[in-house]
């Protein structure tokens, strides 16, 4: 049984190869200033838009799609709540520790405790790209390369948004290209763990899809969003922040959309 899957040393450098495209392809592009400019400016937008196309479309439609629906919608809500009383505990956590001689200025420059979780995010969302490809690999060596394929696809709209979301709030660009090489080592670490268990555990994979839907859906809605309706121009119905939250759904929901169709 165990010739008919591919040796383990193949199935990672397959799956490692997009994440290293995606790698290269970020830092490249955050090595331009102006394009760093661009990210901070307009990706925000477009990352809530990406990131609800990611939960809905991709996530929870996987996750309903192959293993126990009411199992991954109600991690989905878990992750949401978990995330909400998470996020409340690091603002706890930040306001209590910061020191008696830290200024209101360097104190405002820190991360906010959000970015926290949205790097948290990025590495469970790369770790279940691993455990997928895994999973693929698992049924066939065609289905795994398709399946590394798709996932590489909606990689790169997705890094880019997270990269903007990032330096959009304060994190240095040096910091977002540290946190996509450990998004490598994530894919990498699910990759493994995964195809070494011979088979996926459908109740963690599914817990794992809901959750992160959960998380992607409160990030939009309860940070980028609000900021985006208060900044919003009075005077427009529809100014170029909510149309960049519809490009962004839309452009990742269609690469996700032809990927489940048409490339598997």
């Amino acid at each position: 049984m165990l010739t008919m899957y591919p040796p383990l040393i193949l199935v990672l450098a397959v799956s490692l190869a997009g994440d290293v495209l995606v790698f290269a392809s970020s830092t490249m592009l955050l090595a331009n200033k102006k394009v760093v400019s661009f990210l901070a400016e307009y990706a925000t937008p477009f990352a809530a838009g990406a990131l609800l196309a990611a939960a809905f479309l991709d996530f929870l439609h996987d996750g309903v799609e192959h293993y126990d629906p009411l199992l991954v919608l109600t991690s989905a809500l878990v992750g949401v709540i978990g995330f909400f009383i998470l996020e409340g505990w690091l603002h706890w956590f930040h306001h209590h520790g910061k020191a008696p001689f830290e200024s209101k200025s360097e104190h405002k420059q820190q991360s906010n405790p959000i970015v926290a979780l949205a790097v948290g995010g990025n590495w469970l969302h790369n770790f279940i790209d691993g455990a997928a490809i895994a999973a693929a690999f698992l049924v066939g060596t065609s289905t795994g390369v398709i399946t590394t394929v798709a996932v590489a696809m909606h990689e790169i709209p997705r890094e880019m948004a997270d990269s903007g979301y990032l330096l959009s709030r304060g994190m240095r660009r040096r910091g977002v290209i540290s946190v996509h090489g450990v998004a490598v080592i994530a894919t990498a670490i699910g990759t493994v763990l995964f195809y070494k268990l011979g088979q996926t555990n459908n109740t963690l994979l599914g817990i794992l899809l809901g959750s992160t839907a959960g998380f992607f859906i409160y990030i939009a809605a309860s940070d980028i969003i609000p900021s985006i309706n208060a900044a919003r121009e009075k005077s427009k119905i529809i100014d170029l922040p909510t149309l960049l939250v519809a490009f962004g759904a839309a452009l990742l929901g269609t690469v996700i959309v032809v990927a489940h169709r048409y490339i598997g």
